[in-house]
């Protein structure tokens, strides 16, 4: 009857690998799941970076215009006097 003992010591070792198996699967899932997070995540960031550079862009744009109009308001106070 040593066959009947080997079969059941598989049977057993069969359910151990069938349910690490399963929580193997369900990590891989998981792993997935928060890479998918992470890369959506970065896609915000991204956005965000972008409209800071815009923003930063316009500030930029805007000191030029200040500073241009400030040039031009000495040189128009220095004709009148």
């Amino acid at each position: 009857m040593l066959w009947n003992t080997d079969a059941g010591y598989y049977a057993k070792a069969s359910e151990g690998i069938g349910a690490a198996t399963e929580e193997l699967s369900a990590s891989v899932q998981d792993i997935a799941n928060t890479l998918e997070q992470i890369g959506n995540s970065q896609e915000e960031l991204n956005t965000a970076v972008e409209s800071v550079n815009a923003n930063l862009q316009e500030i930029s744009g805007a000191g030029e215009s200040v500073s241009q109009e400030a040039d031009e308001v000495m040189e128009s106070i220095y004709l009148f006097v």
